[in-house]
C-alpha cells in the first residue's frame, strides 16, 4: 500500500486537506510542519469523509472518538440482533410444526431438538433398512410433540424425516437472510418472517 499524505491543523488535529503520494514530499518545497505522512489508501477515503470521521494524533490518521463510540455501539446492536435471530429459530426449531404424511389419517406434530432430530434420523435409517429388504409393512411407532404414538410404515417415517429435514432447512435458511438484513427487522420473532 502507498503513503499519502494529509494536513492537519497541530493544536486540534483535524483534517484540513489531503496530498499525493509521500514520495512527493521530498521534491516540494516550504512544506508547513502541520504535514504528516500517513499510510492511506487514497482511493477508498475522499476529503469530505477524512474531516468528517478522521482526526491526526501522533501523526496517524485514526477515527475520531465519536466516531469509535458510534461504531462499538452499532456493534454491540448488531451482536444483540444476531442473539436474537438465533434464540428464535433455536425456538422454532425445537418446536417444530404439524405434517401430513402420504396415506396417513392423521396430523403429526413434529419437533426439532436434537434428541428428537437424532431419533428421526435413526428411524429413517431403519425404515431405509426394511426398504432394502422387500419389508414396506411393518409399522413403527412414533411419538410426537403432542405424545400421541403413530404406527407409520417405513415409507411414511422417510416421508417423516425428508419433511422434517426440509423444515428445519428452511428455518435455518430464514435466519441466514435474517442476520443479513439490511436494515434490521424491527422484530426477528414475529411469525411472519418465519416459515
Amino acid at each position: 500500500m502507498m503513503k499519502y499524505y494529509v494536513r492537519y491543523n497541530t493544536v486540534t488535529g483535524e483534517i484540513t486537506g489531503r496530498g499525493g503520494p509521500v514520495e512527493s514530499l521530498a521534491s516540494q518545497e516550504n512544506l508547513a510542519n502541520d504535514i504528516s505522512a500517513v499510510e492511506y489508501p487514497l482511493n477508498t477515503k475522499r476529503l469530505p469523509e477524512l474531516r468528517q470521521n478522521y482526526h491526526v494524533v501522533g501523526g496517524e490518521v485514526v477515527l475520531k472518538p465519536e466516531v469509535e463510540r458510534v461504531a462499538a455501539e452499532a456493534e454491540v446492536t448488531f451482536k444483540k440482533y444476531r442473539a436474537a435471530v438465533h434464540q428464535e429459530r433455536k425456538k422454532r426449531i425445537a418446536h417444530g410444526a404439524p405434517v401430513t404424511l402420504a396415506g396417513y389419517g392423521e396430523t403429526v406434530y413434529l419437533q426439532g431438538r436434537d434428541s428428537d432430530r437424532a431419533n428421526i434420523s435413526d428411524l429413517a435409517q431403519l425404515a431405509q433398512m426394511r426398504i432394502g429388504a422387500g419389508d414396506f409393512i411393518t409399522t413403527t411407532v412414533f411419538r410426537d410433540r403432542n405424545n400421541v404414538d403413530h404406527s407409520l410404515t417405513p415409507a411414511q417415517i422417510i416421508d417423516l424425516y425428508i419433511q422434517a429435514a426440509a423444515l428445519f432447512q428452511a428455518i435455518m435458511q430464514t435466519s441466514w437472510t435474517l442476520k443479513k438484513a439490511d436494515p434490521e427487522i424491527t422484530d426477528p420473532s414475529q411469525d411472519s418472517h418465519w416459515p
